[in-house]
């Protein structure tokens, strides 16, 4: 825990500054600046430095730790495929709107990317878990979530009706059931 002491607070402060500065791009510029991007991968990262940190690595040798990584590979899998529905590294890197993206896996889910993401974290999790994985994940949990606040309200702005109608049609996180749209 002496490492993750320090990473705490600089995590945190990490977390407020990128999330401030993608919702004042978006809201002055329409999309992240190239220092609003910097400050959006910062943000980022922090949680993932945490969870390295708090994680004791060895060699898989427990059905927990090939659990883990299977979820790790399938999810993180999904996570790209996501990005690859969005047809533009621009727009992944929240450096254009672009069009509204409704095909793919945003049929259930407005975030497949996280989703996945966060998913491929608990994987990651699972095959070193300590108390501090969990404050990790908890962290990136509430940033992420923060953070898809801010995109909506910019994605509301700049795609109107056209998201209201996509929002009510598909949950923020993921569906399980039929597809509406």
């Amino acid at each position: 825990m002496n490492n993750l002491a320090y990473l705490l607070p600089v995590t945190v402060a990490a977390i407020a500054w990128g999330l401030w500065k993608s919702r004042h791009d978006y809201r002055r510029h329409g999309r992240c600046t190239i220092w609003g991007f910097i400050s959006v991968l910062f943000m980022f990262f922090m949680p993932h430095l945490m969870l390295d940190r708090a994680m004791v690595y060895a060699v898989p040798d427990s059905l927990r730790d090939y659990l883990g990584l299977a979820i790790c590979i399938t999810s993180w899998s999904l996570c790209l495929i996501a990005c690859i529905d969005f047809r533009s590294a621009r727009k992944v890197l929240c450096l254009e709107a672009g069009r509204l993206t409704v095909r793919g896996l945003y049929r259930w889910s407005r975030n497949p990317q996280y989703v996945g993401w966060g998913v491929g974290i608990i994987g990651y999790a699972l095959t070193g878990w300590t108390a501090e994985c969990l404050a990790s994940l908890l962290l990136f949990a509430v940033m992420v979530h923060l953070f898809i606040l801010v995109e909506e309200e910019h994605l509301g702005r700049t795609f109107g009706e056209d998201y209201g109608t996509f929002c009510r049609a598909v949950p923020r996180y993921i569906r399980l059931g039929p597809i509406r749209i």
